[in-house]
C-alpha cells in the first residue's frame, strides 16, 4: 500500500501537466459582424400621376417587371404629333425626288392643328403642376407630411415650362413655314431633309417618353417599402418603392490590428449566428479589407486600448444563405471548409 501511495500525488501532477499541454484557444481576431443586402430605389424618370400600382410590399418582383403605371394622355398625343410630322415630311421629300419638280415649304395646315393641340396639353400639365406642388407645399406648412417630402417646386415648374417652350417653339415654327413662298428644289429639299432628322429625333424621344409612363423594375428582389397611391403626382426626385436584393448579401466586420496579417482579400472565414442558427456554421469570403485603421464602435470595443483599433472588412456570402439582413454574427479564421450543415 505504501508503494502505490507515493503514485497519487503523481498521477494528480500528470493530469493537471496533460491539460494544461494542451492547445490554448485561439485569440479572437474580429469584432462581431452584422448582415447587410443590397437595397435600389426606384425613381419615376417623368412628372405624372399614377393611375395603377402594380405591386405590394412584400411583393416578389422581376427585373422589367411594371411597377407602377400613369396618365399618359397627353404622352401619346405628343408622339402622334411627332410621328405624324415625320411621316408627312418624308412622304414630301419622297414626292420631291420623284416629280424632280420644285415645291413648297408650306406646312399642312392639320399639321398646324395639331401642333397647337400638344401646345394646350402641355399648357395644362404645367397648370396641373403647379397645383400639385402648391397642394403639397400647403399641407407641409400644415404640419401634415414632413417638409422635407416636399420636392424643390421651382425645379419641377421650370421643368414643365420647359417642355411647355419647347411644344410653343415648335408650334411657332409651323406657323412660321406656313407663311413662306416657295424656294427652290434644291433648297427646299436640303431643309426639308433636316427637319426629317430632327423629326425623328422628336419621335424617339416622344416615344422614349411614353415608355416612362410605365415604370418598371430594375432588378429582381423583393418589395420592402412602398410609399406611393392611386392618383397622386409623382416627381424624378422621389423614390417610389425599395427593393431589397436576396441574392446580394455580405457582411460587415472589423479586424483587430493582430488579425491583419493573417487574412487578404479571398481569405475563407467561418461564421456563427448563435440566435437564428445555433447548431450551423457558414462560410464567407473576404472581398475587402480598408487601408485604414479607425477607432472600433464603442459596442464593440473590449475595455483595453490596444484592441480599439480595427479594420473595416467586407465578407461576401453565398447567394443561397438563409442568413438575413440584420443578423449579428461571430467570425473566425478558417482553413477552407465549407458549410456542411447546408
Amino acid at each position: 500500500m505504501r508503494s502505490i501511495g507515493w503514485l497519487t500525488p503523481l498521477l494528480i501532477f500528470s493530469v493537471f501537466w496533460t491539460a494544461g499541454c494542451g492547445e490554448e484557444p485561439a485569440p479572437e481576431l474580429f469584432s462581431a459582424g452584422y448582415v447587410r443586402q443590397r437595397e435600389v430605389e426606384v425613381y419615376s424618370g417623368i412628372i405624372g400621376t399614377v393611375t395603377k400600382v402594380c405591386c405590394e410590399q412584400g411583393s416578389e418582383i422581376e427585373e422589367g417587371q411594371v411597377l407602377v403605371e400613369t396618365d399618359d394622355t397627353h404622352l401619346r398625343l405628343a408622339l402622334d404629333a411627332a410621328s405624324s410630322r415625320r411621316k408627312r415630311i418624308a412622304a414630301q421629300i419622297e414626292k420631291s425626288r420623284s416629280e424632280a419638280q420644285p415645291m413648297s415649304l408650306v406646312t399642312d395646315p392639320v399639321e398646324l392643328e395639331r401642333d397647337r393641340a400638344v401646345l394646350e396639353m402641355a399648357q395644362i400639365g404645367l397648370e396641373q403642376t403647379r397645383d400639385a406642388l402648391d397642394q403639397k407645399a400647403e399641407m407641409a406648412r400644415a404640419g401634415l407630411i414632413p417638409l422635407d417630402s416636399v420636392p424643390g417646386a421651382t425645379d419641377d415648374i421650370n421643368r414643365a415650362r420647359s417642355m411647355l417652350d419647347e411644344t410653343l417653339d415648335v408650334t411657332q415654327e409651323a406657323e412660321q413655314k406656313l407663311n413662306e413662298a416657295n424656294q427652290s428644289s434644291e433648297e427646299a429639299l436640303k431643309v426639308l431633309e433636316s427637319e426629317l432628322a430632327e423629326s425623328t429625333i422628336a419621335e424617339k424621344m416622344a416615344s422614349q417618353r411614353l415608355k416612362q409612363a410605365k415604370i418598371l423594375a430594375p432588378v429582381s428582389g423583393e418589395i420592402s417599402e412602398r410609399h406611393i397611391e392611386i392618383g397622386e403626382v409623382i416627381f424624378p426626385e422621389r423614390a417610389l418603392f425599395t427593393i431589397c436584393v436576396p441574392e446580394e448579401k455580405w457582411i460587415d466586420a472589423y479586424i483587430k490590428e493582430s488579425g491583419l496579417a493573417q487574412i487578404q482579400k479571398g481569405s475563407k472565414v467561418s461564421i456563427k449566428c448563435p440566435e437564428a442558427f445555433p447548431d450551423r456554421n457558414f462560410t464567407g469570403t473576404i472581398i475587402w479589407i480598408s487601408n485604414k485603421a479607425e477607432f472600433s464602435p464603442k459596442s464593440l470595443q473590449e475595455g483595453s486600448p490596444d484592441s480599439n483599433l480595427v479594420f473595416p472588412i467586407k465578407i461576401d456570402l453565398p447567394p443561397d444563405t438563409p442568413l438575413r439582413a440584420g443578423m449579428s454574427v461571430k467570425i473566425s479564421l478558417t482553413e477552407d471548409k465549407s458549410d456542411r450543415s447546408d
